[in-house]
């Protein structure tokens, strides 16, 4: 069994997730690349997931069933319940994947079921050879061609894959709903079902001792089932054709009438069956700690840096910074008006100018002495002074001076 430690998921869910737009018709939610590391510590195969509380009821059991293997709040979680259900599978997903460690995947799908195997030696680009033409549908740019982040884990076709299904499980429980309706996942499903295929063949080609082949071909042949039986409705048969004449050629695999299907020289055929027909004979080994041998790593090639194309702007920038910064520094660098000598007028008490000064910038202003006349009782002038400013004015005869 896998137990959950939610205190290590919420530290995980902290990273935000920004929103793309919408293509397609869907919300288009941009994940984190979130993977193990470490050494692997798993078994690959079928594992049971036990829920981690009891989630209210929703209207659909399949989306009860997501919920209650995700926190009552969680980033994953959307107003639309079909996309709710396809961002909570990554969740799961994410969160089993990165418990198990090493190149671990993880799908989850329904009825604490988890699927966890180790990534093939190739990349998703590689994949993208082996898809024909003719099954490369809507989302064959946004996943396939793009999503370049996860492309040194090919097994993230099945990761969306899983998702779309179970988005499509809830939407046919609860009819069209919100911006995403049935019809529109199981057409994805569909579409995955050919990637997933192609993936089968890839691995043929570039990965033959690929340890975990054939369980892997035991999940690919169950989630094939899965889509095929929300394929009934006869608006699904023209695309379900066209997948058939890839990779099941001569079966009908129109909804249920596929049967038990087997991977054999890169197509699908009837044989023994998968997985019983039910999933209640799938073996649920608890999971355990195993150190099993690890295929070799695919060095991962980053995208180059782009270099700044804006340096010799950025060199013309520097430059005139350096320039003002001298000029600042010197007055004979700056090209500003030097400031101008200033004028100043003293006046009497009648408003008349008796002297004035040109003062030049930084000089010192002095003030002109005060003129004093001193008069008698019967108003005749008896003599006159200047007194600088600050001295005292000396009166005679007791006569008040008169200031001017």
């Amino acid at each position: 069994m896998v137990s959950m430690n939610w205190r290590i998921w919420l530290l995980i869910t902290e990273i935000l997730f920004s929103l793309c737009g919408v293509t397609h018709g869907q919300n288009v939610v941009t994940r984190p690349v979130a993977v193990g590391t470490g050494v692997e510590k798993y078994t690959s195969g079928w594992h049971d997931l036990q829920p981690i509380r009891t989630a209210p009821d929703t209207g659909s059991k399949s989306a009860n069933d997501i919920d209650s293997h995700m926190p009552a709040e969680n980033i994953y979680r959307d107003p639309d319940p079909i996309t709710s259900a396809h961002e909570q599978t990554h969740g799961i997903n994410s969160y089993i994947r990165q418990q198990c460690g090493g190149r671990a995947n993880a799908f989850y799908t329904l009825n604490n079921f988890v699927f966890i195997v180790r990534e093939p030696n190739l990349r998703k680009g590689q994949v993208c050879a082996y898809v024909p033409t003719e099954l490369r549908g809507d989302v064959w740019g946004l996943y396939m061609a793009g999503q370049q982040e996860w492309d040194d884990r090919p097994l993230y076709i099945c990761d969306e894959w899983t998702a779309y299904i179970n988005g499509a499980m809830v939407g046919k429980e609860l009819g069209k709903v919100g911006n995403r309706s049935m019809e529109h996942d199981v057409r994805h499903c569909v579409e995955f079902a050919g990637y997933a295929s192609a993936l089968l063949v890839a691995i043929e080609r570039h990965d033959p001792a690929y340890p975990d082949r054939e369980k892997l071909q035991e999940f690919v042949a169950y989630n094939l089932k899965r889509t095929l039986k929300l394929t009934e409705p006869a608006v699904f048969a023209a695309q379900v054709e066209k997948f058939a004449a890839c990779y099941a050629p001569g079966q009908p695999c129109q909804g249920n009438q596929c049967g038990t299907l087997q991977w054999q020289s890169n197509v699908w055929v009837r044989q023994r069956p998968i997985l019983g027909g039910t999933k209640t004979i799938v073996t649920k080994p608890k999971l355990v700690v195993t150190t099993p041998a690890q295929p070799p790593l695919i060095p991962v090639t980053r995208p180059a840096v782009v270099s700044c194309q804006c340096s010799g702007e950025i060199a013309s920038l520097k430059s005139q910074i350096a320039k003002l910064e001298a000029a600042l520094a010197s007055k004979s660098g700056c090209d500003c008006e030097p400031p101008k000598p200033t004028t100043v007028a003293f006046l009497d008490g009648s408003g008349r100018v008796y002297s004035s000064q040109t003062v030049p910038a930084g000089g010192t202003l002095k003030i002109p002495p005060n003129h004093v006349q001193n008069f008698s009782r019967d108003g005749k002038l008896i003599d006159e002074e200047k007194y600088p400013v600050g001295s005292p004015i000396r009166l005679r005869h007791g006569v008040p001076a008169k200031v001017k």
